[in-house]
């Protein structure tokens, strides 16, 4: 069977339903931009020491991703993540701890999951019991217009959370990556490796348009001085993935 079908489920039980893991995307549109942000806001936004934002004078990186999901497993939906890139600080322990770790060098590249709006009530819940993800309920659109492809996340009552949209056309093609995730449960870092099927788009920079709203999220954005544009932007309308049950590293 082709990717992402053809590996073993198992059930996993919510308090209201059940799903099964992993998580089969077998199709979905997504656009992302990853702008530049003030170094030390965007640290104190992390759970732990053990999280590090990789910085370059004085900046590092927020990524704004919007996901339009087709066909799943647990049916279609529309989600906005906010991700910081961040390396993990692996934890030795035993006989030589004191001496391995000061050798310990930081660990692979992933993305903390800062916050994680959706539009489905079983997105969010599986989200939450089971990874700990940041999820709330918004309406949010993923959608083409003319010839650009735009997000439009908004939480109700707390406002427009942000508008984004970029530009389609031509531009370079490269394979999708792997991805790494990490979030917060339990007083624990979770640790995801997320295989991923397909091609990335890379558009220009000046091809992008961000608008931040007044929810929450927008606001936090806003303080974190990020870069009028983006560091890189792209798109993909043929992505496949699956979300598989968590490692967990260790305790804070």
């Amino acid at each position: 069977m082709a990717f992402p079908d053809g590996v073993q489920q198992t059930r996993f039980e919510l308090p209201e339903g059940s799903v099964d893991l992993p998580i089969l995307y077998r199709d979905l549109t997504a656009l992302s931009a990853t702008y530049s942000a003030d170094a030390e806001k965007v640290r104190q936004l992390l759970p732990s020491g053990d999280l590090h934002a990789p910085a370059l004078r004085g900046k590092c990186w927020v990524t704004l991703a919007a996901f339009g999901y087709r066909d799943t497993t647990i049916g279609a939906y529309n989600e906005l993540a906010v991700i910081i890139p961040v390396l993990h600080r692996p934890v030795v322990r035993g006989i030589l701890a004191n001496v391995a770790l000061s050798r310990t060098r930081w660990g692979r590249l992933g993305g903390y999951m800062r916050h994680l709006p959706v539009t489905t009530k079983i997105a969010l819940e599986a989200g939450k019991e089971i990874w700990g993800f940041p999820k709330i309920l918004a309406d949010i659109r993923v959608d083409r217009r003319g010839d650009h492809l735009c997000c439009e996340a908004n939480a109700g009552r707390g406002g427009s959370i942000l508008s984004l949209k970029l530009r389609l056309g031509r531009g370079p093609k490269v394979p999708a990556p792997d991805m790494v995730l990490y979030t917060l449960k339990d007083r624990s870092i979770l640790e995801t490796a997320i295989p991923t099927r397909g091609h990335l788009k890379i558009v220009p920079a000046r091809t992008v348009t961000l608008e931040l709203g007044r929810h929450t999220i927008g606001q936090e954005l806003r303080s974190l001085d990020l870069s009028q544009r983006p560091v890189i932007a792209f798109w993909s309308d043929n992505l496949k993935t699956r979300l598989p049950l968590a490692r967990r590293t260790h305790p804070l």
